[in-house]
């Protein structure tokens, strides 16, 4: 295992990579702190399918934003985002916690992204990119009883799908709708 602590400044990691079987920890200290995952700087070229190994983000104190950048890849991927971790994307997985925002990039191929809990702490934005995707917002048991944060969804180039599934919810219910935002469930 490979486990890192930084201090109390506000940090600012690049992750590149991990190395299949071993765990790696990033306990980001105190500071208001920002983490990115990617091979490269480059929106063209960044992919995270280097992450062999499990990453954990430990925010820690402080503000602290992570991002996930694979719009380099063009292949077809799937995703999964819970209230603790993100799976899939080609990646060992990610498991995250203490953060104030979580960014997660989409490649150009036509990729499936299913939202199944956030944290009430965290900001979870999903910017979709190029290609047919398909986002599905809603646990396993359809209902958005797990989404305590706020989901922030940008549809790129393509015909993009998001469904929100609520669909066995026993309890009435309301919400709004506007062009820019769905509130409430």
């Amino acid at each position: 295992n490979l486990d890192i602590s930084l201090g109390a400044g506000g940090n600012d990691v690049k992750v590149r990579s991990t190395q299949t079987g071993t765990a790696t920890t990033i306990h980001l200290g105190a500071g208001s702190d920002t983490l990115y995952a990617g091979s490269t700087d480059s929106d063209a070229t960044s992919t995270v399918n280097a992450l062999a190994g499990p990453l954990t983000i430990d925010g820690q104190g402080g503000t602290d934003a992570a991002t996930v950048n694979d719009r380099g890849d063009a292949a077809d991927n799937t995703g999964t985002l819970t209230a603790t971790t993100l799976s899939g994307l080609g990646t060992a997985g990610i498991t995250y916690g203490a953060l104030e925002s979580l960014s997660v990039r989409l490649g150009s191929g036509s990729d499936a992204f299913l939202i199944q809990s956030t944290n009430l702490g965290t900001i979870a934005y999903l910017d979709a990119d190029a290609g047919d995707d398909l986002v599905v917002i809603g646990d396993a048991t359809h209902t958005l009883t797990e989404m305590h944060g706020q989901i922030e969804i940008e549809p790129g180039d393509g015909s993009d799908t998001i469904c929100i599934d609520n669909s066995a919810a026993t309890a009435n219910q309301s919400g709004i709708l506007t062009s820019q935002d769905l509130t409430g469930f």
